[in-house]
């Protein structure tokens, strides 16, 4: 059959049409006819706004053109908007859901899955549904904002240690952190690595039975088989305080990811509301660096039956057993692919203090997360050049070796001086140092992923050097520092620094930031590990072994220290920087004494007198020298 090439362009953009829809509707557990599908024009972004869009739908063309019945308006309310969509000969309920999907698509396709489901479950309601009153209810697609991992691979190699652990181990019951990551842009999940939770504080483990289930073993017979019935009792506190420990020593690409349970199939069939809140606890201690990721994985291994099972979790303010979903769960090697891109980042932040009056910001704490926070917000718009080159597309990386990094911030993009010009500043802190980064990025995944994690893991060992200062700070000092009693008791640490109340000092200090160290993990990957001054590689190498349940190095020649250059911070007056004399009388408190700041004040302004008197001398002689020639010119003129 001879067929025309315009005809033969129609059924190319049918076929192309279809399977765009087909390719939407993957990831939903309903089933579409693809054929009113192809009656669903896309809808303007602005309609999602205002819940109404102007777009006429042409009914001829669509029908005439590609073969399709055609969209026509029911009907009209008060305000002009359509009541209903009706296809040729037959409701619309399909079209209108497809409808909705490709106009969200683009901005985000799961809000259209979410309202597609909406739909059909009041679909058999006699209350009808329009465009208008779905779009305008966003708390009634909450519940399913976005599509769950569906997919999650298991390093073979750490899982299987784990799994031979714990059945030698003997214990009934066992809870730990997943480590991992959740890719959004393959839709699939990754587990590296279990790490059990260590005992409290008092000696006492994560994760018990309850004393209902020891009771009835107690009295089951040797001869019959026990049926646990007993629920788990969980440390939801200490696991989370676990996650957050465990996230600062972990580079980027990698995330605690969820929690693992070992327990017989009753126990966790009984313990839903529990397991729901150990997640919700570790993924507000151990949150993602990127936005969207409302999931987390729960990894059961049961030895009653002997199995492995993985649920995803989507979190919401009530997690219940409807929240906790299977997914396909399978073992591979995924280490050995995994590619290393490495940035070391120079820095040099400059952070205005604003006067009390001004601002509510007064301690050095909270001018240094301001700080962070802004400073996250630059980096996102950083440009990238890997191993030489430019990143322009956005394509998966092949190439196994190790990537270096550099990254270009936006030039004359400053927050911190936009707050300059509208503000009283009566000082400056000034935050500068190299932070090493190291992200890790799964096969296939696009080099925007790396770059992504790159800039996460940056902000998030700043945030974790300062977490850790702060945190042995509120341990050690038994005395509130103010600004008041600072000059009269003296700083006789550097913790105490971070109390400051930054616009009542007039005195210039200086703290210096805990350093990364890497230490080698499982395969060729690395955790990270913070060291102070006071530290020694000793206690390193003891954190690592009680968070992560890792053995220690036996050669400390393997653990790397890149970050050769301190991270500093220092806090100047303002008129310490503008006037170079002025900063000389409080450069360093700890040992200038009075007697060498009143000369140096005496010496600067004398230095300060002869400059201005030179100018002074300078100016004049200009003007006489300019009047000089002025009348010569004047002379030979006439």
């Amino acid at each position: 059959m001879f067929i025309y090439p315009f005809q033969f362009n129609l059924i190319c953009c049918r076929r192309r049409i279809m399977y765009y829809y087909m390719e939407i509707f993957k990831k939903v557990d309903v089933i579409v006819t693809p054929t009113t599908g192809m009656t669903a024009p896309i809808i303007p972004p602005s309609a999602l706004k205002f819940g109404e869009t102007d777009m006429q739908v042409s009914g001829p063309t669509i029908h005439d053109e590609l073969e399709m019945v055609a969209i026509l308006h029911v009907g009209h309310d008060k305000q002009g908007l359509p009541i209903g969509l009706q296809l040729i000969g037959r409701p619309w309920g399909e079209a209108s859901i497809l409808r909705l999907a490709s106009a969200v698509e683009g901005e985000n396709s799961t809000i259209a899955i979410a309202s597609l489901l909406m739909i059909l479950r009041t679909g058999g309601t006699s209350q009808a549904i329009t465009f208008n009153a779905l779009v305008r209810s966003g708390d009634r697609l909450s519940p399913e904002i976005r599509v769950m991992v569906k997919a999650v691979v298991g390093e073979e190699t750490q899982l299987k240690l784990a799994e031979d652990r714990l059945f030698q181990s003997g214990v009934p019951a066992q809870v730990g952190l997943v480590i991992g990551k959740l890719s959004s842009a393959l839709d699939r999940g990754f587990v590296f690595d279990l790490v059990p939770t260590p005992s409290n504080d008092c000696g006492e483990p994560a994760c018990l039975l309850s004393e209902s289930g020891r009771d009835d073993k107690r009295k089951a017979s040797k001869g019959k088989p026990q049926v646990e019935s007993s629920s788990l009792v969980i440390d939801k506190d200490w696991v989370s305080e676990h996650a957050r420990q465990v996230s600062r020593m972990l580079l980027g690409g990698m995330n605690v990811v969820g929690v693992y349970v070992w327990a017989s199939d009753s126990s966790f069939k009984t313990s839903n509301v529990i397991l729901g809140q150990t997640i919700k606890g570790v993924a507000e201690a151990a949150p993602f660096s990127e936005n969207g990721l409302d999931e987390r994985l729960l990894v059961h291994i049961s030895y009653s039956p002997r199995r492995w099972t993985c649920r995803n979790c989507m979190l919401g303010s009530n997690i219940t057993s409807s929240n906790l979903r299977p997914c396909d769960f399978k073992i591979g090697r995924i280490l050995s692919y995994l590619q290393t891109f490495r940035c070391m980042y120079n820095f040099d932040i400059r952070l205005p203090i604003i006067d009390e009056s001004a601002s509510s910001i007064s301690t050095l704490k909270d001018v240094l997360c301001n700080g962070i926070i802004c400073h996250a917000k630059e980096l996102k718009g950083a440009k990238a050049i890997i191993d030489g080159n430019l990143v322009i597309d956005d394509e998966p990386c092949t190439s196994d070796a190790l990537h270096e990094v550099e990254l270009l911030l936006p030039f004359m993009k400053d927050a911190p001086a936009e707050v300059c010009s509208q503000n009283k500043v009566v000082g400056v802190v000034v935050f500068s140092g190299t932070v090493c980064s190291i992200a890790y990025l799964s096969p296939k995944e696009p080099i925007s992923q790396a770059l992504a994690d790159i800039k996460g893991d940056i902000i998030m060992s700043l945030q974790s050097r300062l977490d850790i200062i702060c945190d042995e700070a509120d341990g050690e000092m038994d005395i509130t520092v103010d600004g008041e009693g600072e000059a009269s008791n003296g700083i006789s640490t550097e913790k105490c620094i971070l109390q400051l109340v930054l616009h009542l000092s007039r005195q210039a200090c200086s703290l210096s930031f805990p350093r990364r160290v890497l230490v080698p993990w499982i395969a060729d990957a690395f955790i990270c590990e913070y060291l102070q001054p006071s530290d020694t590689l000793e206690v390193l190498i003891d954190n690592c072994k009680e968070l992560m349940s890792m053995e220690a190095p036996t050669d400390t020649s393997t653990i790397l220290e890149p970050e050769t250059e301190l991270t500093l911070l220092t806090t100047k007056s303002f008129w310490g920087i503008a006037v170079p004399g002025y900063s000389a009388s409080g450069a360093d408190f700890h040992s200038v004494r009075n007697s060498d700041k009143d000369s140096t004040r005496k010496e600067s302004s004398r230095k300060l007198m002869k400059s201005i008197d030179f100018n002074i001398v300078a100016a004049i002689a200009g003007l006489l020298l300019s009047i000089l020639v002025g009348l010569v010119f004047f002379v030979v003129k006439t």
